[in-house]
Formats: structure tokens, C-alpha cells, sequence
């Protein structure tokens, strides 16, 4: 199982790599990044050009979170 996940880490690190190569963001047209992990949603605004991250932010909450919706009568 270790071997699998390892596998899985190396290729994901390729992708990683063969995006990023192609993307850049620039002052009028950052690049956004979303990292998602079970639990977690995190979620960044880039400069590449001054390598600077501009926003962050994450969010914990959506995790088993559902939105309720209003009880409607069904009878026919």
C-alpha cells in the first residue's frame, strides 16, 4: 500500500511541474492556485512576477457540511 501511495505522490509532483511550466501570473492577471485535502479547502491569489502571494484564505466548514433545504409539502 506504501508503494502505491508513493507512486501516486511522484506522479502527482510531475503534474505539479508540467503545469506550473506553462501557467504564470502576472500583476493584471494573477494565477489562482486550490489545494484541496480532505478536510481542508485552501485557495491562493499569485504574482509570479514579484513572487508574491496577494490573497489566501481557506475553509474548514465545507466538510460534511450540506445546505438545508426548506421542507416542502408533497401531497397530492
Amino acid at each position: 500500500m506504501k508503494d502505491k501511495q508513493k507512486i501516486n505522490r511522484a506522479k502527482r509532483q510531475v503534474r505539479k511541474k508540467r503545469i506550473r511550466a506553462k501557467i504564470s501570473g502576472t500583476k493584471e492577471r494573477p494565477r489562482l492556485s486550490v489545494a484541496k485535502s480532505i478536510k481542508h479547502i485552501y485557495v491562493q491569489i499569485i504574482n509570479d512576477e514579484t513572487k508574491k502571494t496577494l490573497v489566501a484564505a481557506h475553509d474548514k466548514e465545507l466538510k460534511g457540511k450540506s445546505a438545508k433545504l426548506p421542507k416542502t409539502d408533497k401531497a397530492k
